[in-house]
């Protein structure tokens, strides 16, 4: 699974109250990277990821029936953007996707929102779930968008 699609269902099972990923996530969050950002000495500049974060994010296991519980994937406000970069702002691409490799394990994913898919090349896995909508997003090509109205999927914002 690309990564920051992880990050997105990451997010999406931390705020619908998964104890797997809460755990995990506090897990993570005990840990205290920040110091390493904000402390006397820092470590890291003021928007750098803090790669030691990013890399427990990127072993939180998740099984097919985590997977499953995934119908919406958002990429606004998400908690693992904050604790990898802790002062992110929304801005630039570190955590665009690359691929959209692993939507086919969300079985029930209907609803993407705020993802930059100015990267991906490849938009088939987009057809391997059950979506109806994908909202205020960015990097469509056409003959994509234009498969996608045909099967159904709504196109919100920035997308017609």
């Amino acid at each position: 699974m690309d990564k920051a699609i992880k990050y997105l269902v990451i997010n999406t099972l931390y705020y619908a109250n998964d104890p797997q990923v809460i755990a995990c996530v506090n897990a993570i969050e005990v840990q205290s990277y920040h110091d390493d950002l904000f402390g006397d000495d820092p470590s890291y500049e003021w928007f750098d990821c803090i790669p030691e974060i990013a890399q427990a994010y990127d072993n939180i296991p998740l099984n097919t029936e985590q997977l499953a519980n995934v119908e919406y994937l958002s990429g606004e406000s998400c908690q693992p953007h904050h604790a990898i970069m802790p002062n992110w702002d929304g801005e630039g691409d570190d955590f665009d996707p690359s691929t959209l490799e692993g939507l086919e394990l969300l079985p029930n994913l209907t609803t993407i929102k705020f993802i930059n898919f100015e990267r991906i090349k490849d938009f088939s896995p987009l057809f391997t779930v059950p979506l109806t909508l994908i909202d205020e997003s960015s990097g469509i090509d056409q003959v994509t968008k234009q498969t996608l109205k045909a099967s159904g999927v709504t196109l919100g914002l920035g997308l017609n």
